[in-house]
């Protein structure tokens, strides 16, 4: 009895609706596989398929790439997801789940994307960049070949380290208690591995290269034979500190906000202050004035004045004593 009162809705109406669009918000359609190679597979909640091309594929969808293949899937917000092989990956309402392997994502226009794993939090709005982990030692790495983009751990949201074009991050539980890396540039053997891996990917420009600067003609010093020279490994890394600094800001000026500057009319402004005002004493009323004593009180002070306690032979006396006192004082 208690189940069917818990069942019976006021309104069934609103709760018939509201459980349609929970169901239609699950099965809500993301996206079509675009191009498949070798053996793609797609989980389900009904159960474990094979994948074709033009599958439609829905939310907490998973995608199962095994070794020697690849899969392209495009959702309707622009979004191109690259797989290799060997990758597993789930669906989600603007977030992949990367749960093994590599992706290589492209976004076509400006939208908020958010790539997980097992570890780490990737959020980029543009561009495109590679994304891996491997779940046996749970090390992510992040690649941003266009476009600024953010990586912290899911376990460490405070520690956060920005991705410029052309350079990578990696997060490893071992090192640095899983803090994100500093950002490096990357190398361009690894590049070309990268692009050995998505042979399949077209990718809308490379990572930045160091760019040549024309050097002025300088006078060169004579040297000091005591003083080591400078190694040229030095002065490239100091060079590709300067670029990695420059495509940083030109990144982050889109992100910034325009100084506003008011301008105020000029307007004379009278400035007014007030005066100390001058102590004046304050006259006492006629009524707080100290009041004469009267004429028998005056008489009375001075017969009291005039009488004496003791009379000359009785004080003569006493100055006596006191002189004897005295006397015995200093001979004992």
């Amino acid at each position: 009895m208690k189940s069917i009162k818990i069942l019976n809705f006021k309104y069934p109406l609103c709760a018939v609706a509201i459980f349609l669009f929970c169901l239609g918000s699950m099965a809500a359609p993301l996206g079509v596989l675009n191009n498949i190679n070798g053996n793609v597979f797609i989980v389900k909640s009904g159960g474990f398929v094979s994948a074709k091309k033009g599958d439609h594929l829905s939310v907490n969808d998973e995608i199962i790439v095994e070794l020697g293949s690849f899969a392209q899937f495009l959702d309707y917000k622009d979004r191109l997801i690259n797989l290799s092989g060997s990758t597993s990956l789930q669906l989600g309402l603007n977030t992949y789940t990367l749960k093994k392997g590599m992706l290589w994502v492209q976004l076509n226009k400006k939208v908020e994307t958010v790539l997980l794993s097992g570890n780490t939090r990737v959020e980029l709005e543009e561009g495109e960049g590679v994304f891996s982990y491997n779940p046996s030692d749970s090390v992510t790495q992040y690649v941003s070949i266009d476009g600024l983009s953010r990586m912290s751990n899911l376990a460490q949201k405070e520690f956060e380290v920005f991705i410029s074009p052309g350079s990578f991050s990696i997060i490893n539980p071992v090192e640095d208690l899983g803090r994100p890396r500093p950002q490096s540039e990357i190398g361009e053997s690894s590049y070309k591995k990268i692009k050995t891996l998505f042979s399949f990917v077209r990718s809308k420009r490379a990572p930045i290269e160091k760019s040549s600067f024309p050097l002025r003609k300088i006078k060169i010093r004579r040297e000091i034979a005591s003083l080591p020279k400078l190694k040229n490994q030095r002065t490239a890394e100091v060079e590709g500190q300067k670029l990695q600094k420059i495509a940083l800001e030109e990144n982050l000026r889109k992100y910034r906000k325009k100084k506003v500057v008011y301008k105020y009319p000029k307007v004379k402004v009278n400035h007014f202050f007030k005066a100390k005002e001058k102590f004046m004493p304050r006259r006492k009323p006629a009524s707080e004035a100290k009041p004469k004593p009267s004429k028998f009180r005056q008489d009375l002070f001075k017969q009291y004045k005039n009488q004496r306690k003791y009379d000359a032979s009785i004080r003569q006396l006493v100055n006596e004593l006191e002189s004897f006192k005295m006397d015995y004082f200093e001979s004992y």
